[in-house]
């Protein structure tokens, strides 16, 4: 498509060279939906190549997927938090809290949760040494953080809501708040008190947990409520830094976590449980499939706490709590749906429907941030950081490397859609304003638009890899 710009030559009969354009029936005198399909025309091949690849491997392999965990280990500590106030660095590993063992970051984040506003002795390992500091966590409710206001009462010092649709947007940074369904809040530790009350579960209650209304005052006299699951408004600790992050991959060639079917009489059916439901998380862990749903319920059903499963119902959240203690995990009563060849072929299309919305939200990250040196050092690796992770998978077996190949694959053709000059995505920009206007865009001009964009993207290459070089060097993974 870039070379029917600058001038194609094609080889004739008469062995003259001639451009395309002054050929008939050329690229050039095609309609505009006839040139943006042919320029789409690679691009295609490589979706349509990467899903019988996905689907081919599904089919063999099983369903792939990509078990996200996280260690003990900081990879990031954020300005003006506990944690920078406590000394806290890059690189270190958090052996234990409060005495308490740390094995990963979920234990990590667990643990420092169960210490809202209040001092918690840290045990380290940094390089060679053994550290003990104390920190002294944030108290937050559902990603709003508090502090002690100056003249009593609880400050409002940030907010992190999940979404435009969370209740906890009408609290605005600088609130202060003095009471909690009419209790006065003076200072953190009664904030952390009212939130406890709230936020507990009536043991004796089982089945759908319904969401509640929970008000508070403000010092200028208003009032907010707000709407959540109960657990939802827990008093947590937070101290601002960023474990890291691993993930596993595997394939599954067993069950989905969607319900297959519920036994009749059966705690499951009891409790409200649906065929179709599909369960992806249990007290906050994540189901996979049958195996890993009755692994957790026969670990999580031996302790105190109640069953908190997070539903998907069709388009609605539900979440199911269960009391029963359970003898048995096989007693729960529900069964999962097989993986056949018809969900790996459902799974092909999602993964590169995926990868298609990808480069969107890389572009707005790289707008959000502008290239900054965090983005480019977390989230891109470059010719050496992708062959190192092809010949780490091609180690563990055909079916992970022929994955990485298909994902490869579609994720070239899904860059390449980009409406960035010297990709197709900009070419079929290209084409389209000139079928609107009714007057093509000068050749001349557009090939150097083409140009500067093509020196941009090798620029981008060498950038990358020059990250790579930086992380070799200092001993870095170049993948994770």
């Amino acid at each position: 498509a870039f070379k029917s710009v600058v001038g194609h030559v094609r080889y004739l009969p008469k062995r003259v060279y001639t451009t395309m354009r002054e050929l008939e029936g050329n690229f050039n005198d095609k309609s505009v939906w006839a040139r943006i399909a042919v320029v789409l025309g690679g691009v295609t091949m490589n979706f349509i190549s990467a899903l019988v690849m996905f689907w081919i491997i599904g089919a063999c392999y099983g369903m792939a997927e990509l078990s996200p965990s996280s260690l003990p280990i900081v990879m990031k500590v954020f300005d003006n938090s506990p944690a920078a106030a406590a000394g806290l660095k890059y690189g270190d590993k958090i052996d234990s809290i409060d005495n308490h063992p740390v094995v990963s970051g979920v234990d990590m984040v667990r643990l420092i949760g169960m210490y809202p506003a209040k001092s918690v002795p840290m045990q380290i390992t940094r390089g060679k040494e053994k550290v003990t500091l104390n920190v002294v966590p944030n108290l937050t409710m559902a990603g709003v953080n508090f502090k002690a206001a100056k003249d009593g009462g609880v400050e409002v010092v940030s907010l992190t809501p999940f979404g435009t649709d969370d209740p906890t947007t009408q609290l605005k940074e600088g609130d202060v708040i003095t009471a909690v369904n009419g209790s006065s809040v003076a200072d953190l530790a009664a904030m952390e008190s009212a939130l406890a009350k709230v936020s507990k579960v009536d043991p004796a209650k089982a089945g759908n947990l319904d969401k509640i209304k929970v008000e508070f005052t403000l010092k200028d006299k208003r009032k907010l409520s707000m709407e959540m699951f109960a657990p939802e408004f827990a008093p947590v600790g937070k101290i601002g830094i960023m474990p890291a992050q691993v993930t596993e991959f595997k394939f599954n060639n067993t069950t989905t976590n969607e319900v297959k079917n519920v036994t009749e009489g059966s705690v499951a059916a009891k409790e409200g449980f649906l065929a179709g439901d599909y369960i992806f998380l249990v007290n906050g862990a994540r189901v996979d499939n049958q195996e890993t749903f009755y692994e957790l319920i026969g670990k999580l059903s031996q302790g105190t706490e109640p069953l908190v499963f997070d539903i998907l119902r069709g388009s609605e959240h539900v979440r199911l709590q269960v009391n029963d203690k359970l003898s048995d995990a096989s007693q729960f009563g529900l069964a999962f749906q097989p993986i056949t060849f018809g969900t790996t072929f459902k799974q092909s299309f999602v993964l590169i429907g995926r990868l298609i919305v990808a480069p969107v939200i890389i572009v707005k990250q790289m707008v959000d941030k502008v290239l900054s040196p965090e983005l480019v050092k977390s989230s891109m690796s470059g010719p050496l950081g992708i062959m190192q992770m092809i010949f780490e998978l091609s180690n563990d077996g055909l079916g992970k490397f022929l994955y990485i190949v298909a994902l490869i694959n579609a994720a070239v053709g899904a860059f390449n859609v980009i409406p960035f000059p010297a990709l197709d995505g900009a070419r079929c920009l290209v084409l389209l304003i000139g079928g609107i206007r009714g007057k093509e865009i000068d050749p001349a001009k557009e090939a150097w638009v083409h140009q500067i964009g093509l020196y941009l993207l090798l620029g981008l290459v060498i950038l990358v890899t020059y990250v790579d070089i930086m992380r070799l060097w200092a001993g870095v993974p170049l993948t994770h």
